[in-house]
Order: C-alpha cells, then sequence, then structure tokens
C-alpha cells in the first residue's frame, strides 16, 4: 500500500534517475533491481514526506541494497536521513552545505595550492564537492573505499569525513 501511495510529490518522481543509480551493477541494469531501488524510495518519501525524495538519495540506496535487504535499505536510509547526516537531504540541503564550508576552510589550510588551484577555475570549491558528500563518495572514489567511508559515517557520523586519518 505505501509503495503505491500517491502521496509522493510529482516532482520528486520525475527527478529521480533511477537508471542511473549504479549501472555498472547487474542488479541495477535489470527492471527487478531497478523496481526495489524505486520501492525504497517511494516507501521513504511515504514515510517522511518532509524529506521525501532528495538528489542523490538513489546512489546511497543503491549501494546499501546490494549489501541489505529491501526493508532493512528503507531503514539504513532512515537512519541516514533522521540520525546520520541531518539536513543532508532535503530541500535546501543545509547539513551538507554546512560541511561544504568545513571542508572548503580544511582544504584551504592544509592544501592551500590545490584550494587556489580549485578556487581560480570554479570559484566555488563545492560546485564540484556537494555531490561527492551527498554521494557519501560513490560517485568520485573507488567503491570499496567509498563503503569505508560509509561504515565509518554509520559507526562515528559524519565527522569521520574531516579526519585525517
Amino acid at each position: 500500500q505505501i509503495v503505491r501511495s500517491p502521496v509522493i510529490h510529482p516532482l520528486h518522481e520525475a527527478n529521480c534517475p533511477y537508471f542511473r543509480s549504479l549501472p555498472e551493477h547487474p542488479t541495477f541494469q535489470q527492471d527487478k533491481g531497478l523496481d526495489v531501488l524505486r520501492r525504497v524510495l517511494r516507501a521513504y518519501a511515504v514515510y517522511n514526506p518532509a524529506i521525501g525524495y532528495c538528489q542523490a538519495m538513489n546512489i546511497v540506496a543503491s549501494v546499501l541494497l546490494v549489501y541489505a535487504s529491501e526493508e532493512q535499505t528503507f531503514w539504513l536510509m532512515s537512519a541516514i536521513c533522521e540520525r546520520v547526516l541531518v539536513e543532508y537531504y532535503n530541500t535546501k540541503v543545509v547539513g551538507a552545505q554546512i560541511d561544504q564550508v568545513v571542508f572548503e576552510r580544511l582544504t584551504e589550510k592544509h592544501l592551500p595550492e590545490l584550494y587556489k588551484l580549485l578556487k581560480d577555475r570554479l570559484q566555488i570549491l563545492s560546485m564540484i564537492s556537494l555531490s561527492w558528500f551527498l554521494t557519501l563518495f560513490f560517485s568520485v572514489l573507488d567503491h570499496k573505499v567509498a563503503l569505508n567511508i560509509i561504515d565509518c559515517v554509520f559507526l562515528d557520523g559524519p565527522k569521520v569525513v574531516f579526519l585525517g586519518h
């Protein structure tokens, strides 16, 4: 019943690129895998309409589905959105924007040459790094490295992204 609910905002549904969720993984090269992903995201959107569907949730959910059941993925997404990465997944992505400022300051302090190069070319570092944070680095890092990051985020919270060891 919850997966068939019409409560999901049409823009959320239209903006969710299910077909781009881990397209290299065999699970998501078939309708069956995409249907499971769609059900998880729709169920979460109905469960928590204040968040609904937000950019990059499909990437995170698809990675979780490789390792967890449909129900486990739903509850993991709930934990990520409501307790671990609070304010990351909503229309304003405030939590992720705050982390962008922290990331930019740390880059400026510890990697000044890289910071200057990126700042000169992009003006705003978050133009490239926001998607890194929202996808929990699955969009830019080797899959195994990104899995280690998500494990650490579940264990110690988002601060691990900024630790240097």
